[in-house]
């Protein structure tokens, strides 16, 4: 148990808002402390999650969310360009009656391929 939930079944909880999973259907619900100290005492499996941030910290966390999206953006195009270079890599090595590989040659083809997904 937590030591918020504890702090609710004394009706101590800071002021605030707090996430609240019910025991009837295990959702959670967002309640503020006066409501949860004065009004509503909690079942054997009511437990509180954890505080609502404050709009601050939500803000924060927000734009921390969008700046990692951007990142995951730009490394996804990334991995695109790596990946066609890889192809136009092993292209170039490509092995043909007129050149044979080297064992060196096969095992950077073979690496290759396990890079791209495409293990032969």
């Amino acid at each position: 148990m937590t030591d918020l939930t504890d702090k609710w079944k004394k009706g101590e909880l800071p002021d605030g808002w707090y996430w609240v999973e019910g025991c009837r259907n295990k959702e959670i619900y967002a309640y503020t402390s006066e409501y949860l100290n004065h009004m509503y005492r909690p079942k054997n499996s009511d437990r509180i999650v954890e505080q609502v941030p404050s709009y601050e910290e939500w803000d924060k966390l927000n734009n921390a969310c969008h700046e990692l999206e951007k990142e995951n953006a730009c490394l996804t195009v990334d991995i695109v360009k790596l990946k066609e270079l890889l192809k136009l890599a092993r292209g170039l090595m490509n092995c043909t009656k007129d050149w044979a590989c080297t064992e060196a040659t096969e095992n950077i083809i073979a690496k290759i391929n396990q890079a791209l997904g495409e293990e032969q």
